[in-house]
């Protein structure tokens, strides 16, 4: 498989945006797990060609984080919601380490600024911790 993180991101944004104009739930709920998968492939790709850019990078470069529960089905529409988030306030969307505690999986979402990640955790939930790296 070919291809950047950057691609892969923009299939996932078009993925996006077109399960918010389809009218068919199951059409929707496709695009959706399509849209999950290419943003995953997205941040393993950078992982694998940029060091520099790895979840522990930006957990050191944005050290405010948010802890968000993964539900058992995924993120689902709170993908695109959060994908949205990042991109009206014209932010690189930064994940960090992913976690398992207790069975439960844990995303965390790596911000340069305290109001940012406050923001976001009024808008998703979730825990805010800061970086130990």
């Amino acid at each position: 498989m070919s291809g950047s993180g950057a691609e892969y991101r923009l299939y996932a944004a078009e993925c996006v945006e077109l399960a918010k104009r389809v009218p068919d739930a199951s059409d929707k709920a496709r695009l959706v797990k399509m849209a999950q998968a290419f943003f995953e492939l997205a941040h393993k790709l950078d992982r694998l060609e940029a060091p520099s850019n790895s979840a522990a990078h930006n957990e050191r470069e944005c050290p405010y984080i948010v802890e968000v529960a993964v539900p058992p089905n995924g993120l689902g529409a709170t993908l695109i919601a959060i994908l949205d988030f990042h991109r009206d306030r014209k932010r690189d969307l930064r994940r960090g380490r992913s976690r398992r505690r207790d069975g439960q999986d844990y995303v965390l979402w790596c911000f340069a600024s305290i109001a940012d990640a406050t923001e976001f955790q009024k808008a998703f939930g979730g825990k805010l911790i800061f970086s130990l790296s």
